[in-house]
Parts: structure tokens; sequence; C-alpha cells
């Protein structure tokens, strides 16, 4: 019983009395002019979550793009140029060979 008198009564008299503050009105003034408040705040507030979803979508975005990569199959008659036509392939012909075979 007490805690319903607390949450009904002194709750939204503590709520009342730091807005009255906030506002520099009577407590039950404030009470009204919150709603009023946020409404004249609403386009910034609007502001700030188009701007918030905008960076979430890039990130979306990028991240989606990224994970389409393609898998390329190149088949041994696709390849015009040979190691063998390189030029200047001394020493790297003979550790290549090594390790590729």
């Amino acid at each position: 019983m007490y805690l319903l008198v607390v949450r009904w009564v002194v709750g939204p008299t503590i709520v009342s009395t730091v807005l009255a503050a906030m506002f520099g009105t009577s407590p039950i003034l404030a009470l009204f002019q919150v709603p009023a408040w946020f409404i004249g705040q609403l386009p910034m507030i609007l502001q700030l979550v188009i701007f918030l979803f905008i960076a979430v979508a890039q990130l979306g975005l990028i991240f989606w793009f990224l994970s389409r990569g393609g898998v390329d199959v190149i088949f041994p008659d696709d390849v015009k140029t040979r190691f063998d036509d390189v030029w200047g392939r001394t020493r790297s012909s003979s550790e290549c060979g090594r390790t590729s075979s």
C-alpha cells in the first residue's frame, strides 16, 4: 500500500519539482510544458535519427558489397602470358618451379 502511494504521489511530485526547476515555472505548469518542449525538439530528434540511420545503412551496405565476392575460374587455356615469357626470370623460375611442384 505504501509503495503504491510512493509510486503515484511522491514520484510525480519529485518529477514535477525537478522539471519546475529546469523550466523556471511552477510544478504544475512544468508538467504541461514538457510535451510542448518535446514537440518543439522533434525536428532535431528526427534529424539525429535520420543521420544515425544513414550511418548504419552505409556500414551495412559496405559489408554487403564486400560479401558479394564471386569466384573466378581460370582454365589453362585462358592464360596468354606464361612464366617463360616474363623478362628477368633467372633465379625465380627455379624457386617457383620447386615450390609449385
